[in-house]
């Protein structure tokens, strides 16, 4: 009796004294104080300078090294250049439904990743630094809408804004900033709408704040971690129901109506992704997927830095399972949550505790439960083990609450179970470090200890001043103590900031005043897919799920049939052999690209990926330059043939041009034994410091471990350097030389950059062109003028899907299918000013639904309204 009137006293105290005001303030606060050096530009997350490819001297972490705060790439290639994308198009008045900048055109809201209709949060990437920025306001959102929840289920402030902080600054916050963290800032608005909907006074929060969570959740572009979400407050809307009894049936109405204004909400966004579905290749989410996380993952959500900083090139397929963690203090309040005699919400805690052992279990694909999950529909097609983690780590956190409103009660109190308790989760501390330790023994050892030091501390602690009774102090201490171990946590990836490099946009500017409607495509991780839509540059190179169908099989029939129909990319497996693969399926195929209107293909700076080098790349070292002039000779024995017989007919050598000072011609010989061919080039069209390609007037065929021979002469003009490779102390150094198949159409380089080098290939087809007597001129991708003294056809080289219309100064009708691919429109004689438009076929389907959720809203405003003017 004397804890439970104490608990009462401190219940009265932390509840009654300190209003609302500074709590909400702190909220708001502490995402911007944490993040404040890098919204002042003192250190960098930036993926723009990590992830484009086009960045130059970028340093390693300003403290730590590893990945600035984010898993996965997608940070970049999604959110940050696809969501540019959707920003500008806003900005300019242009409802974004295609990127013309991905592929050969492809659905930007259809593909529903880039969050198209996320408003108005998605505006915040047109701005600088704006991946932070949408971090930082939804870290806000997260918070808020978790203190709203924490208040509403009876928890004094300081134990609402523990858990309020607790999830703003949550595992899946520190290790993402891609579209799956985008979601679950609004699953406590979701739940919090659903705690309002249960007021019988029938205010004005209830299905409202239902609805504008579950919409935002459905806009903010990853459909797997809303439906996780979704599951959770489904599972919290029936224990709800249940707990009603008389009363259900309003409940469930307002519950009923909250998720349709939701849905009608997110109306034209889930249209134009049902729209492009039928058309689209959607991967390994058209099965089932069984993504057991790693035994090794487990000990990371209690202790996430186990294994030292986010490096993709360790353990990849382990933080590539990972969603997010949890840490020491929200599991181990949760679980001292079990001690308690009597709590409040008993079944709402047994449903948020079963709801974490299903996760769990599905995580692990332990039996029966991962069998139980996949039962229940389209779970089985969800990457569980990563996208369901936020909702485990809201779960937790709730439960941990709880557990102190018990404590503040007096209804934890005897150490005998708190001792229980703190066995229970020391136990499951050793099982997770003896599962990860086949991973931990073979990485460095500070990060294990720092890890296991930290949680030894925060558990002791706690466990300290949970087994008294509970006073102000001491809660105050618990919140400190909680609080301060999620900060640090969440603060190890910050500390891998930059704080130098910058962009190659040099290559930029030339793109964009080059490049005109036509398309490039890369060799090497420079300008990587879809970052060309950041800057509105075409690249053929994409990386989206859902994809078009009819794109991604003409990519594997006519251009690599060894491509990834989901990303596209230069850099195919990311090392040198993975690059040279994609170059040998592309070099035959030229023309093909050419045919899709590509004009130039970018390579890593200094790299022709075309080419074979002539001395491998293993064991190789730089060895300087040698100078020719006047009359000087080089002549240069290659021990070794390339890797496989080649019929070579043209040769690059590395040049230094003394900053374009040299001229004259350098002449090149190539032999094999008496068998040789002659070429020369003209070098004031030199690149300083790059690959110069001689010509050869036939072809010389060279075969593996035969050795053969090349002179190079420079008989007149201003000297010129030849960059040499050395391969072993013993071995002379020889000019830098690549072989290139004389069956290759010739590529020019046409523009030397810091990350990148652009080659320009042969006649690469226009955007569009008339089939007729007809004079076309473009003004932009959609709006085109043509002349014609008689009817002609139209190409224009924009993917083909139901939705694309044009005109011609009458009504709309239907673009017709040119070939596999493209477009085409029939003109008349005469002239004709043509614009073409794209929406999806259902699309007026969506603008309704959002008009009558509009209209839902304005109607239960004016009924607000009406009550606060109405005379009493």
């Amino acid at each position: 009796m004397r804890s439970l009137r104490n608990g009462f006293r401190l219940m009265q105290a932390a509840g009654g004294r300190l209003p609302d005001l500074p709590w909400l303030l702190l909220l708001l606060a502490m995402p911007v104080l944490v993040h404040l050096a890098e919204l002042a530009g003192l250190i960098s997350s930036d993926p723009l300078l990590l992830v484009s490819g086009l960045g130059v001297d970028v340093p390693g972490g300003v403290l730590l090294t590893g990945q600035p705060g984010w898993i996965d790439g997608n940070a970049g290639v999604t959110v940050q250049a696809l969501g540019r994308l959707v920003a500008r198009d806003w900005a300019h008045g242009i409802v974004p439904w295609w990127n013309p900048y991905s592929g050969v055109g492809v659905p930007l809201a259809g593909e529903y990743q880039p969050a198209a209709f996320f408003l108005p949060w998605v505006l915040l990437l047109g701005f600088h630094n704006g991946v932070l920025l949408l971090k930082v306001a939804l870290q806000i959102v997260a918070g808020l809408g978790c203190w709203g929840l924490g208040r509403r289920l009876g928890f004094v402030r300081p134990v609402a804004a523990m858990g309020a902080l607790l999830f703003a600054f949550n595992g899946s916050f520190a290790w993402a900033s891609d579209a799956p963290i985008q979601p679950m800032a609004f699953l406590p608005l979701i739940l919090l709408g659903i705690e309002q909907a249960r007021d019988r006074a029938g205010r004005m929060g209830g299905w409202v704040t239902l609805g504008f969570g579950l919409g935002w959740s459905l806009l903010a572009g990853f459909p797997e971690t809303a439906f996780l979400d979704g599951l959770l407050a489904l599972a919290w809307s029936l224990v709800r129901l249940a707990g009603e009894r008389g009363n259900w049936p309003g409940l469930a109405g307002r519950l009923t109506l909250g998720s349709v204004f939701g849905l009608l909400l997110a109306g034209p966004q889930l249209v134009a992704f049902i729209d492009f579905l039928p058309d689209a290749f959607v991967g390994s989410h058209a099965g089932p997927i069984a993504s057991p996380l790693p035994s090794a993952g487990f000990a990371m959500w209690l202790m996430p830095w186990l294994h030292g900083t986010i490096q993709l090139d360790r353990i990849a397929d382990l933080w590539f399972g990972l969603g997010g963690y949890l840490g020491a203090a929200p599991v181990l309040l949760a679980g001292l949550g079990l001690a308690a005699r009597g709590g409040r919400e008993p079944g709402l805690r047994w449903m948020l505790f079963g709801w974490i052992v299903l996760v769990v279990g599905k995580t692990a694909e332990l039996q029966p439960f991962a069998a139980l999950a996949d039962a229940i529909p389209m779970m089985a097609h969800a990457v569980v083990s990563r996208y369901a983690t936020a909702s485990v780590e809201l779960a937790v956190i709730l439960l941990g609450c709880f557990t102190l409103d018990d404590w503040c009660r007096g209804r934890i109190s005897s150490r005998t179970r708190i001792a229980i308790g703190l066995t229970g989760f020391c136990v499951v501390v050793v099982l997770c470090l003896i599962l990860a330790w086949p991973v931990s023994r073979t990485l460095p050892r500070p990060a294990w200890l720092l890890s296991v030091g930290l949680l030894v501390l925060v558990a002791g602690v706690l466990a300290a001043l949970l087994s008294r009774p509970a006073t102000r102090k001491r809660l105050g201490g618990v919140v400190l103590v909680g609080v301060i171990e999620a900060l640090i946590l969440f603060a190890v990836p910050l500390a891998s900031g930059r704080t130098g490099g910058r962009l190659d946009t040099g290559t930029i500017a030339f793109l964009r005043a080059n490049l005109g409607l036509q398309r490039f495509t890369t060799l090497g991780s420079a300008l990587v897919p879809n970052y060309g839509a950041y800057w509105g540059l075409a690249s053929i190179n994409h990386n989206l799920i859902p994809v078009p169908r009819h794109w991604s099989d003409y990519l594997h029939r006519a251009i690599d049939p060894d491509s990834d129909p989901v990303q596209f990319y230069g850099a195919d497996g990311g090392n040198p052999a993975g690059i040279r693969r994609r170059a040998a399926a592309l070099a035959p195929r030229i023309g093909a690209l050419s045919a899709l209107g590509v004009r130039y293909l970018l390579q890593d700076h200094g790299r022709d990926w075309l080419a074979v080098p002539a001395v491998p790349e293993d064991g190789r070292t730089d060895a300087g330059f040698t100078g020719l002039s006047g009359s000087d000779v080089l002549t240069a024995m290659y021990p070794h043939g390339p890797r496989s017989a080649m019929q070579v007919g043209r040769v690059s050598v590395m040049l230094g041009t003394f900053r374009s000072r040299s001229s004259g011609l350098l002449l090149a010989t190539l032999c094999n034994g008496t068998e040789c061919a002659h070429g020369s080039a003209d070098l004031g069209a030199a690149v300083d410091n790059g690959a110069m390609l001689v010509r050869l007037d036939r072809t010389v065929t060279l075969r593996p471990d035969q050795p053969f021979r090349l002179t190079l002469t420079h008989p007149d003009g201003a000297r010129v350097a030849i960059w040499l490779w050395q391969r072993g102390d013993a071995a002379p150094p020889l000019p830098r030389l690549t072989l290139q198949d004389g069956f290759l159409p010739m590529l020019t380089l046409v523009h030397q950059g810091e990350a990148a080098d652009i080659y320009a290939l042969p006649d690469p087809a226009p955007y569009a062109e008339v089939r007729g007597p007809c004079r076309l001129r473009i003004d932009s991708r959609t709006r085109m003028v043509a002349d014609c003294t008689a009817p002609a056809m139209l190409v224009r080289r924009e993917l083909f899907l139901p939705g694309w219309e044009f005109r011609t100064g009458g009504a709309w009708q239907p673009v017709r299918r040119d070939g596999e691919l493209f477009q085409s429109a029939a003109l008349p004689a005469g002239h004709s000013g043509i614009e073409f438009s794209y929406a999806p076929p259902h699309a007026p389907v969506g603008w309704c639904a959002l008009l009558l959720a509009l209209a839902m809203l304005g109607a239960k405003l004016g009924l607000w309204l009406a009550r606060r003017v109405a005379p009493v």
